[in-house]
C-alpha cells in the first residue's frame, strides 16, 4: 500500500512523508522499516504498538527531538534508532 502520507509493504511500514507531529502506525504493522520516519521535521511523538516486533536502523535519522515510546513486543532493534531522541518503554 502506498500513499502521499504512508508507504507500507506487506507489514512493513517502509516511510512516513505525512506532517503530523505523531503519525498513527497502522495496526498489521509488524515491522518499521530503516529511515521509515528519517528527515521528517514535522514528527514529535511515536508511538510503537504492541504486534511490532522488529525496528529496523536509523527509523528518526535527521528528526529534531523524537519522543519514542516503545510497546514489549519489540525484541529486535537496529542500530542508531535512538540517537539524540527521548524514549520510553511501556
Amino acid at each position: 500500500v502506498s500513499s502521499k502520507t504512508y508507504v507500507i509493504e506487506d507489514t512493513i511500514f517502509v516511510k512516513y512523508n505525512g506532517k503530523a507531529w505523531q503519525p498513527e502506525i497502522p495496526l498489521e504493522i509488524t515491522v518499521i522499516g530503516e529511515g521509515a520516519f528519517a528527515e521528517n521535521k514535522n514528527v514529535r511523538e511515536i508511538i510503537i504498538r504492541k504486534g511490532v516486533t522488529k525496528i529496523e536502523d536509523f527509523m528518526v535519522y535527521g528528526c529534531e527531538s523524537v519522543s519514542i515510546t516503545i510497546a514489549p513486543t519489540v525484541t529486535n532493534i537496529g542500530d542508531n534508532i535512538f540517537q539524540q531522541q527521548r524514549m520510553s518503554f511501556c
